[in-house]
């Protein structure tokens, strides 16, 4: 994974609520080290070569996290942990798969007596396979969750600005204003870019010309969430959709490549902005196609409604 760039306002990340699919500590067993047959407890009792290992029995929850005065803490609408507790982004791992993928890890700890320990994938993870610890950092975790909280766009997409121009996402600046659709122009409060394997859950989604109103071919991520006219016919209902789930092999499907350059955007609140000639969320859809199929997502985890609201008025 190639660290480019990343650039910050200040050290604490803007107000926003972020989703995301975690596992518990105890769902991870060490299949090869000191503490061989043992759960994963935490990083320091990790070392480089240590191997971990998915249990077939594990269940991805929904972790919703929002954020105020410099805390992130469990948001009333998550499926897992206890509404209020406060979160802290510990520690960032990379594993190496037996075929020689990195994943990418964030350990995320409640801060209360006796709080559990959430392990967050960062890319496509599978059970009864063997992750060796290859590195493992304290020093950019914030940074690395701030990317996954972001729906990243890539490389000539463009965003209507302020000023009704239509700039490139790689030329947006910190404090430039954006044009959202129902909270006015926006500044830009964070920004950055990294250059990620366009493979499995990183994989971009080609959209064909027309396909969903736009006039030229388009990328999209995976992780994006559009906001698209809503099954009631009414001009003024809209309803958010996964850009996974409009893939239809056809006009819109999956490009495997080698390396793209994703780029991430923060606006000083979640909003809808206009990228490509389509109205797309800031935030983060979370990603269920980078768990193994067969998990059962529980507590009905794939529900947009509960992230974002099923309808609107604008």
């Amino acid at each position: 994974m190639g660290e480019i760039e990343m650039a910050f306002v200040d050290k604490q990340p803007p107000a926003v609520a972020s989703a995301h699919f975690v596992f518990c500590a105890s769902d991870f067993r060490v299949s090869e080290g000191v503490r061989d047959g043992e759960h994963f407890e935490s990083a320091a009792a990790m070392a480089v070569g240590d191997q971990i290992r998915l249990s077939r029995r594990a269940q991805p929850r929904l972790l919703i996290l929002s954020h105020y005065n410099g805390v992130w803490t469990v948001a009333q609408t998550s499926h897992a942990s206890t509404p209020g507790t406060a979160v802290k982004v510990e520690s960032h791992l990379t594993f190496m798969s037996p075929d020689g993928r990195l994943l990418e890890v964030l350990l995320l700890t409640e801060q209360v007596a006796g709080g559990s320990l959430h392990i967050l994938p960062l890319g496509d993870i599978h059970d009864r396979t063997d992750y060796v610890l290859v590195d493992y950092r304290h020093d950019d975790p914030v940074e690395r969750f701030e990317e996954a909280s972001c729906a990243p766009f890539f490389e000539g997409t463009t965003v209507l600005m302020a000023d009704g121009s239509e700039r490139p996402i790689e030329e947006i600046q910190i404090g430039d204003m954006v044009q959202t659709v129902a909270h006015g122009n926006l500044p830009v409060r964070w920004c950055g870019k990294r250059l990620l394997a366009a493979t499995g859950s990183h994989a971009p989604i080609s959209v064909t010309a027309d396909a969903l109103g736009n006039d030229m071919p388009i990328m999209l991520s995976p992780r994006a969430t559009l906001m698209v006219p809503g099954r009631s016919g009414r001009p003024s209902a809209m309803e958010y959709i996964y850009t996974n789930d409009l893939v239809n092999g056809d006009t819109i499907r999956r490009m495997d490549g080698q390396y793209m350059m994703h780029y991430f955007l923060r606006l000083a609140q979640p909003a809808v902005i206009i990228a490509n000639g389509l109205m797309t969320t800031t935030r983060s859809a979370p990603n269920p196609s980078n768990l193994p199929r067969r998990m059962k997502l529980v507590d009905n985890a794939h529900d947009t409604d509960s992230l974002f609201g099923n309808v609107i008025a604008v």
